[in-house]
């Protein structure tokens, strides 16, 4: 376990992009994962299965992202064009609440799924830590703004 979290911190410190404040998606993944194991002091074979399940997890709230971002584009652009169907409108935010509803059940499938990986203090973890990961991001980015204000954030 050591192990991965050695390479983990290689690969972080040699990346130019997140040495330079401007981490990529990959980045982050990568970040999110080393402080997942370091976190929940995961075991090898806790992590090769956990993992999988998280990539999944993440891959399908990240179509269900893109859907509802396509949605708010398309309000956005009939408030644009000053063309707001109320019909179309309602229409779009059935559709959001829906995908809302299907994010949820995705993680309350994901919470079960990986009750047979995690102990419960682990679970417990893992529960708070995607809030506090997102603050740390979040944080970062605000002093990396404030200390070079050149760089422009995504």
């Amino acid at each position: 376990m050591k192990r991965l979290i050695f390479i983990a911190v290689i690969l972080l410190w040699t990346n130019p992009a997140f040495a330079q404040n401007r981490p990529t998606d990959s980045d982050v993944r990568l970040l999110k994962k080393w402080k997942l194991i370091e976190n929940l002091n995961l075991t090898e074979e806790q992590a090769e299965i956990f993992f999988p399940r998280v990539n999944k997890l993440e891959n399908e709230l990240e179509q269900i992202g893109k859907q509802k971002k396509g949605l708010y584009t398309e309000m956005d652009r009939m408030i644009e064009n000053k063309e707001v169907d109320e019909k179309r409108v309602d229409e779009i935010l059935n559709e959001v609440n829906n995908l809302e509803k299907k994010e949820a059940d995705l993680l309350h499938e994901h919470m079960q799924d990986i009750n047979d990986v995690l102990t419960p203090e682990q679970k417990a973890k893992y529960s708070v830590f995607e809030q506090r990961f997102r603050k740390e991001l979040k944080n970062k980015a605000r002093r990396s703004s404030v200390s070079n204000p050149g760089v422009k954030r995504k």
